[in-house]
């Protein structure tokens, strides 16, 4: 009967562990990517947050700021050290938004970096 008892406990735990950890994969994400210019360099793809938060993943070994517009709403932004991560918060859903880059560098710099649809905290790391 015991160990019954502790077969079932540990059955319990192992599934409640695995619905506690979503894969990678499941995260909604876009690469907007850039080439830096003089001026903000916006990225084509378009944005559409389901989640309500929107984070900004800096793939450079430099400093950037993010840029980010909706048609009708003012233009929200947020600095990114290198390899760091911001979070916008209060972003609509369903609202298709455009992603822009810029950092102090020289032109034609590339800028890497990945949109996720929610909150995400991990760093970038090579």
């Amino acid at each position: 009967m015991k160990k019954c008892f502790f077969l079932l406990l540990a059955c319990i735990m192992a599934l409640l562990l695995v619905s506690c950890s979503a894969p990678a994969g499941d995260a909604k994400q876009w690469d907007c990517s850039v080439k830096a210019a003089e001026a903000v360099v916006y990225s084509d793809q378009k944005i559409v947050s389901e989640k309500g938060t929107l984070s900004f993943q800096n793939r450079n070994d430099f400093d950037m700021v993010v840029y980010l517009k909706a048609e009708g709403q003012q233009e929200r932004t947020a600095q990114i050290p290198a390899g760091g991560v911001a979070a916008l918060h209060q972003v609509n859903s369903g609202t298709e938004y455009t992603v822009g880059c810029t950092a102090q560098t020289a032109p034609g710099t590339q800028i890497l970096c990945v949109v996720y649809d929610g909150e995400t905290t991990d760093v970038y790391t090579k």
